[in-house]
């Protein structure tokens, strides 16, 4: 079992596929709200594999800049079947979104004071999709499973937010600006497994580093990895780092007694204890400009429904592989949730091998949580909010069909409203 456990407990995972093996009863699971981050500018300090505590944060400097006008278009996509109220909300979108402070990610100068667009906007580049993010947004779904004839089981919870902050530069004289950050977590148990698995991707206005990717599971196993994107000596680069058991230190702390009398007290072999858990030396690496990571990936997937593009292609780092995604728009259909119902277009998320591979070598890509493979993203036509989210995850020698659905949400666009009944 424990062979098992290790070869497909990957992310949330883990615990979902034990509860599928034994066919037992579903996962009772709770989303307690999320951490706070702290506004914090560097995040290059060493972080507790077990806490992942947050550096000190930075004193704020005296002066706010002058906020950047930039002209954000409405979507133009309509569905005769929304509220009126949502029509006149559409309508509205160009006045409402004319102050945008959006920069590009080395800028820090964005207003703190005043009125803001609903939307946070990212530039990307010329001639790219640009990242749109809300403001205070919360995301709640449903993780189904489908086990044929036994149905398909709620197993778990997951929450997307995104919140943008200030930005406080620990550089002197630099004014004051603005940081999104986006967090997924996932939280379940059953019988003695438990697990809580956050991941979060910090933006900042700087250029090292430009966004903080990290993904940590706590409970029954604990993990940490951490990937930093940003330019370096002027090379856009990457740093990744993971923890690991601390095998052969010296801290007597980790030392366990001898079986037997005559026996030397030795360091422990592979425990899970959190805290015997120490960070590996990074590894860096260049990347090409435009690199994401896999939940920026998501926003960028919704800014394309809300730029109205068919397709977008983008590099993506996952730990230090590099993967060309592209994201594609698709059918519509409509999705009814706990949420309401809404009319939804389908993105495709495909990737192609990592850089590298060999010819004939199968790569499966690993999404959010452990899913696997092509990733089908369900998103309001016209706010890009995701309804529901389509995948596979692996079973031991099989794939498990895994269906995501929005029960509840708040903070959203003012265009995201459920069609009437």
């Amino acid at each position: 079992m424990r062979e098992r456990r290790v070869n497909i407990g990957r992310g949330m995972w883990t615990a979902l596929t034990l509860v599928l093996s034994a066919c037992g009863p579903a996962i009772r699971a709770q989303s307690p709200p999320l951490a706070e981050v702290r506004d914090d500018p560097g995040y290059d300090a060493p972080v507790e594999p077990a806490a992942m505590a947050e550096p000190e944060q930075a004193a704020p400097v005296a002066e706010a800049a002058q906020p950047n006008e930039s002209q954000q278009a409405a979507p133009s996509t309509k569905v005769e079947a929304r509220e009126s109220k949502n029509e006149a909300a559409e309508q509205a979108a160009p006045a409402q979104q004319s102050e945008s402070g959006a920069q590009a990610p080395t800028s820090a100068s964005t207003a703190l004071t005043g009125a803001k667009p609903e939307l946070w906007t990212l530039e990307r580049g010329a001639g790219e999709v640009p990242l749109t993010i809300p403001r205070h947004e919360t995301l709640t779904y449903a993780v189904h499973v489908n086990l044929g004839w036994l149905g398909n089981p709620a197993v778990g919870r997951v929450t997307l937010t995104s919140n943008v902050r200030p930005f406080y530069s620990a550089t002197p004289g630099q004014s004051v600006g603005e940081q999104a950050l986006l967090s997924g977590r996932a939280d379940g148990s059953y019988q003695v497994y438990t697990l809580d698995n956050t991941i979060s991707s910090a933006l900042l206005p700087q250029a090292w580093p430009r966004t903080i990717h990290r993904n940590v599971q706590t409970g029954t196993e604990s993990r940490s990895r951490e990937i930093m994107l940003g330019v370096i000596d002027g090379k856009e680069s990457s740093r990744y780092r993971s923890d690991g058991h601390c095998k052969g230190c010296k801290d007597k702390a980790h030392f366990v007694s001898g079986s037997w009398p005559w026996q030397d007290d030795a360091h422990c072999k592979k425990c899970k204890r959190p805290e015997h858990r120490v960070w590996k030396e990074p590894k860096a690496r260049e990347i090409p400009a435009g690199t994401l990571d896999m939940l920026t990936a998501v926003y960028l997937a919704r800014s394309l429904v809300i730029d109205g593009r068919e397709r977008v292609e983008f590099p993506l780092i996952d730990r230090t592989d590099l993967w060309q995604v592209q994201l594609s728009r698709g059918r519509h259909k409509l999705v009814e949730t706990e949420a309401g119902k809404f009319d939804a277009v389908q993105v495709e998320l495909r990737t192609g091998p990592p850089e590298g591979t060999p010819a004939g070598e199968s790569t499966k890509f690993e999404g959010l949580f452990g899913i696997h493979g092509t990733i089908s993203i369900w998103m309001d036509a016209i706010s890009g909010v995701p309804v529901q989210i389509e995948g596979q995850v692996p079973a031991g020698p099989v794939d498990l069909d895994v269906t995501i659905i929005l029960v509840k949400a708040s903070g959203t666009p003012s265009s995201f409203t459920p069609l009437r009944q």
